[in-house]
């Protein structure tokens, strides 16, 4: 039996991909890489998370970590509630490769929390994602 790999590549789509907040949370995540997942969008209920959207496209960074360390980071509900690993496909670098990120189920009829959508707006605008995006997060789409 092998050992796992101990660094893993994570998709971070909310204020972890700030990585002044990784190294506040004591993660030492070194440089990172801005990627796209599609088929994907963020949405807040209340907590940011993703949920499945043939269309959608959700921005992040993707961060080569310590395993033990990611799993520390969400070992304790964020934003009242517990986040789960899902293996995603993402475009880092200008190459598909397979990246954990981290979800929450949606709660229904749940506002967005406020605080977290300016949060992930500001961890988005120090990676340097496309000012468009930036401005679309936590934003709802008419009907």
């Amino acid at each position: 039996m092998t050992e796992p790999e101990s660094r893993v590549p994570v998709f971070f789509y909310g204020s972890f991909m700030d990585a002044a907040v990784l190294r506040e949370r004591g993660l030492a995540p070194g440089e990172g890489r801005k990627a796209r997942a599609k088929g994907w969008q963020l949405t807040f209920a209340p907590a940011p998370t993703l949920t499945r959207s043939f269309c959608g496209v959700v921005w992040g960074m993707v961060y080569e970590l310590e395993r033990a360390d990611v799993e520390r980071l969400y070992a304790q509900p964020l934003h009242g509630v517990t986040y789960r690993p899902q293996p995603i496909p993402v475009s880092a670098g200008g190459r598909e490769r397979e990246a954990t990120v981290y979800v929450c189920d949606p709660q229904t009829a749940a506002e967005p929390d406020a605080r977290a959508v300016d949060a992930v707006r500001a961890a988005a605008a120090a990676a340097g994602l496309a000012p468009g995006y930036v401005d679309s997060i936590g934003r709802v789409a008419a009907p």
